[in-house]
């Protein structure tokens, strides 16, 4: 049996925010390497938990630890909910630019596989909501980074090539050693996870 995963971060009695309007309270958890989603309905705290996980925020009250892998390879990476795209620079550069040693071969693999061939040469202000997201997808898989955080990814992707371009991410993932935190509404991505974090309020559902 394969020794558990290491705990990424480690989260005790943390606050975000101030009563009675805190985001985050009180939360207590764990969360190891792996495939974790972070699942609630808007305003459960979920983008304010993944928000401190990378640094973003930090918390008002409480402790947090990170313990993120040593080793060449980029310790984390984070998409922001949107893509996080630069305003300046095609697709294909957002994608390049961030790839280790610029590496062509990986920004051309993840261009492919999330279908942004044809959008390739544009900017971020000439793409769809959707192609953004896709386009920040591909630029946090092109890093190799050991561990991502991806806030609602493909969220304006059309409902039914969701789960196909996730699984794309999952299964890269997993063939890679890469953590992946994700926050989502859909049942279909979380069920892809091997633990999901259900949230409620600012706290732990």
């Amino acid at each position: 049996m394969p020794p558990a995963p290491s705990n990424l971060w480690q989260l005790e009695n943390v606050w975000l925010g101030r009563k009675p309007d805190a985001r985050l309270r009180g939360v207590t958890l764990n969360l190891p390497g792996g495939l974790t989603a972070i699942t609630g309905p808007s305003g459960a705290g979920k983008t304010s938990l993944l928000n401190l996980l990378v640094r973003f925020e930090s918390p008002d009250s409480g402790s947090l630890t990170a313990s993120l892998p040593d080793g060449s390879r980029l310790p984390l990476f984070w998409m922001p909910a949107g893509g996080g795209l630069w305003p300046f620079g095609s697709a294909r550069r957002q994608v390049t630019d961030l790839a280790p040693a610029q590496d062509k071969a990986a920004a051309d693999f993840w261009l492919r596989a999330l279908e942004l061939e044809e959008c390739a040469d544009r900017t971020s202000d000439q793409l769809s909501r959707g192609e953004r997201e896709r386009v920040g997808v591909a630029r946090a898989m092109a890093t190799s980074a050991a561990v991502l955080v991806m806030d609602e990814p493909f969220a304006h992707v059309p409902a039914a090539r969701r789960p196909e371009f996730f699984g794309k991410v999952a299964d890269a993932c997993r063939a890679s050693d890469t953590s992946l935190i994700w926050a989502t509404h859909e049942p279909a991505l979380a069920a892809m996870a091997d633990r999901v974090v259900a949230m409620a309020e600012g706290g732990l559902a």
